[in-house]
C-alpha cells in the first residue's frame, strides 16, 4: 500500500485530472502531532457500504446510472498523467500479469501454505497470462464499496492506497468478481449490469478496445488473489 503522503499526492492529482474524488487540503507528515502522517480533505456525502448501495430504496435511481458513471470515471482514472510521481514508476518492460502471479506466490510462500488448489490455479493462470495492450495508472481497488454513492449516483471514488502502474483491464476483471456484487450475483459488472454493457460504456469513454479474454483472466486471477489475501488476513489475526 502507498504511504499516507503518497496517497495525498495521488488524490490531489486525481482531483486535478477531473476525477470525482474528495479534494485534499492539507498534509501533516510530522509524527509528533498524531503519531503518524495524516491529511485533511473535503467532506463528500454518500453511502459506501456495498450491501446498502445495493438495497437502499433511495438509491434505486443511482443503481441505474452507476454503471455508466463508473465506466466514465474509470476511463478518466486511466488517463491520469502520473509520470512525475516517482513512487509509481516501474521498468519499461513491466509485465503486470507476471508481477501479480509472482506476488501471489510470494505471499503463499511467506505464509507457508501448501495448497494444491492454489498451485493448480496459479499454474493455469501463469500459462495463459495476457500481455498488456497498454500500461496506465490503475486505481487498484475500483469497486462497489470504494465509491461514495448518493441518489444522483457516484459522488466520489475513495481508497486510493493501492494505486499503481498496470494493465487497465485488471480493473474491469476486478470489479466483476462475485465478491463485489453484494448479493446481485446475476449481474456480473459490480452487481449493477451485465459485463458487456459496462465494457461498452468504458470503451466509448476511453477510446480503447477491451480484450474480453484478458478481462476473463484478470477476473479469475482476482479471485485467486482474494483467496490468498483471506489466508493472509486470517494469519494476521491468528498470529
Amino acid at each position: 500500500a502507498l504511504t499516507r503522503t503518497q496517497e495525498f499526492q495521488l488524490m490531489r492529482r486525481a482531483y486535478e485530472s477531473g476525477v470525482r474524488v474528495a479534494r485534499v487540503r492539507w498534509l501533516c507528515d510530522d509524527p509528533d502531532v498524531l503519531g503518524l502522517p495524516f491529511f485533511i480533505m473535503d467532506f463528500v456525502e454518500g453511502v459506501s457500504i456495498g450491501r446498502r448501495v445495493m438495497t437502499l430504496p433511495e438509491l434505486e435511481g443511482a443503481r441505474r446510472v452507476l454503471p455508466q458513471q463508473m465506466a466514465e470515471q474509470l476511463a478518466a482514472i486511466h488517463r491520469m498523467d502520473v509520470s512525475d510521481l516517482t513512487f509509481l514508476q516501474c521498468p519499461p518492460d513491466h509485465d503486470p500479469a507476471r508481477a501479480v502471479i509472482n506476488e501471489t506466490y510470494t505471499v503463499l510462500d511467506t505464509l507457508g501454505v501448501r495448497s494444491p488448489a492454489f498451485e493448480f490455479a496459479l499454474r493455469w493462470a501463469s500459462e495463459r497470462a495476457p500481455a498488456p495492450q497498454r500500461l496506465t495508472f490503475v486505481h487498484g481497488d475500483f469497486r462497489i464499496g470504494n465509491m461514495l454513492v448518493t441518489p444522483q449516483g457516484l459522488a466520489a471514488v475513495i481508497d486510493w492506497e493501492f494505486g499503481h502502474i498496470g494493465d487497465p483491464i485488471e480493473e474491469i476483471g476486478y470489479l466483476c468478481m462475485r465478491d463485489w456484487r453484494f448479493g446481485n450475483g446475476r449481474l456480473r459488472a459490480a452487481g449493477l449490469s451485465d459485463r458487456e454493457q459496462f465494457i461498452s460504456a468504458y470503451e466509448q469513454a476511453s477510446g480503447h478496445t477491451v480484450d474480453r479474454s484478458s478481462a476473463d483472466w484478470w477476473e479469475l486471477v482476482g479471485n485467486i488473489r482474494w483467496g490468498v489475501i483471506c489466508l493472509a488476513q486470517a494469519e494476521r489475526h491468528l498470529s
